[in-house]
């Protein structure tokens, strides 16, 4: 599954981020997501276009085609 699915308040962690650009992957990591970190979703918007985590006591928002990125599994 990936963020896409997850469901508001549910804690996950993070198994593999797909294939992405380098710019991404540096964002990506700048904001502490990598494979094997936990995270919270805390927000989706109405269609499902920005998604907001909580990671390492930050909230984080990403865009839909991001979130489609991130292998995840619950917790």
């Amino acid at each position: 599954m990936t963020l896409l699915d997850c469901q508001k308040n549910q804690r996950y962690t993070i198994l593999e981020i797909k294939s992405a650009d380098g710019a991404l992957k540096d964002r990506f990591l700048s904001f502490g997501i990598r494979a094997g970190v936990e995270f919270t979703l805390l927000h989706c918007s109405f269609r499902r276009a920005t998604f907001s985590i909580a990671i390492h006591n930050a909230q984080v928002a990403l865009r839909a085609h991001e979130a489609a990125l991130l292998v995840v599994a619950p917790l």
